[in-house]
């Protein structure tokens, strides 16, 4: 979800344009996964609790199958708060909900 929702934070992403359509569809079916798992949505690259020997907390890629080129995505769920926030441009209302969802399970 990073990766779609980068840019318009940068640069300006008119209305209609190929990228303004992407993000919003991209924000659609993220929520619409959310929803086939019970789980709130935001699926982004993150760290997660994983550590290597030096007790450093692992980072990588996650999302939702068919978004993203990585094999395997629909096998780990985390979700990335920031995702929400990322994608509150685009939809304020149920990021908003989302985040409240977040906070009552203790994200």
């Amino acid at each position: 979800m990073f990766e779609y929702l980068m840019p318009p934070l940068v640069m300006k992403e008119p209305q209609g344009s190929i990228l303004n359509q992407t993000s919003k569809l991209i924000i659609k079916r993220q929520m619409q996964y959310g929803r086939q798992k019970n789980v709130p949505w935001g699926i982004s690259e993150a760290a997660y609790n994983a550590r290597d020997r030096e007790l450093t907390y692992q980072y990588t890629n996650f999302g939702v199958p068919g978004l993203g080129l990585k094999r395997g995505l629909g096998q780990n769920t985390v979700i990335a708060p920031y995702a929400t926030i990322m994608a509150a441009q685009f939809n304020p209302r149920e990021a908003v909900q989302n985040l409240a969802r977040l906070r009552e399970i203790g994200a």
